[in-house]
């Protein structure tokens, strides 16, 4: 099977501004159903996303799983745990190829890798403990939870249990 064992980023999203339910209807569906349709599915989320809100009790899994995606919270919140998975798999070699290929599609990824992604300077000099919260913090962080989930199940069956199917829509917007 081609691919078993590498990384393969094919596309990023980003939003701001815009809510779970919003962001899932007008972004991922449309995105899922026109580069990958029939291909499985499965988010890997903060873990943080299974708290759930005052307004209405629902989590952000809960959305995601009301939407028909398997969504599952990444084993660790940790920084560090995250930023060795991103090591890990830009380091690794799978039969004398690189394990993780970026398309260059992928500017929000690409430029927070690049830079954008950073730990702030305090005025005495020193590096804060925690990355700097900027418009590269959130795709980074979904992008490390994604690593995170790769770098222990880089077996080619990661996708293969209860996974819903992605459908080819045409999308009309007004």
């Amino acid at each position: 099977m081609a691919g078993v064992g590498r990384f393969l980023a094919y596309a990023d999203l980003v939003s701001e501004g815009m809510g779970t339910l919003r962001f899932v209807r007008e972004k991922l569906k449309p995105l899922l159903a026109n580069k990958f349709p029939g291909m499985p599915c499965l988010i890997i989320g903060d873990p943080a996303g299974t708290q759930r809100a005052q307004t209405d009790e629902r989590s952000v899994f809960d959305i995601l799983k009301q939407e028909g995606f398997r969504v599952i919270p990444a084993r660790s919140n940790s920084v560090v745990a995250r930023l060795s998975a991103v090591d890990a798999l830009l380091t690794r070699m799978v039969d004398g190829k690189v394990t993780m290929l970026i398309d260059p599609t992928c500017k929000n990824i690409i430029n927070a890798l690049r830079g954008g992604y950073r730990y702030k300077i305090r005025n005495n000099g020193e590096t804060d403990d925690k990355p700097e919260k900027n418009q590269y913090s959130h795709v980074a962080d979904a992008f490390q939870y994604a690593c995170l989930h790769a770098d222990g199940n880089l077996t080619g069956d990661v996708l293969s249990k209860k996974v819903k199917k992605v459908e080819k829509h045409n999308f009309i917007w007004d």
